[in-house]
């Protein structure tokens, strides 16, 4: 695939599927033995880890509002930096709800093979 389509296919994950939590919608996008090299307490193996984060956040987090700051590709990965808004109103993998608004930056390196995301490295922003 080009990196124009591997960018393509990560935006579609940050601004469409992460936003509403379209857990159907991974199968089409993520790789079944998808390797999380950032993972979240708890989260399992493989594409249903991703299922496990979106869930969680959805349920800590209303109106998750995802805004792609950069774009980058090379090859087959993809970085973004992107920025998560929300207000936390449960508890969300083992931190209890605040009432507070989120807004975090985060730094993810995607690898993608055969047009689906493969890999994940991720870092919060301060």
């Amino acid at each position: 695939m080009t990196t124009e389509a591997n960018k393509a296919v990560v935006r579609r994950l940050l601004e469409e599927v992460f936003p509403a939590a379209d857990l159907a919608a991974l199968d089409g996008i993520v790789a079944p033995d998808f390797v999380d090299r950032s993972p979240v307490p708890g989260q399992p193996p493989g594409v249903e880890g991703v299922r496990h984060v979106l869930r969680g956040l959805h349920a800590g987090y209303v109106g998750l509002r995802v805004t792609v700051d950069d774009l980058v590709a090379e090859g087959d990965r993809v970085a973004a930096r992107w920025t998560l808004r929300g207000r936390h109103t449960g508890s969300v993998f083992g931190e209890a709800a605040t009432g507070a608004a989120l807004e975090t930056g985060i730094l993810v390196v995607f690898r993608l093979a055969d047009g689906k995301i493969a890999e994940r490295w991720a870092a919060h922003l301060p």
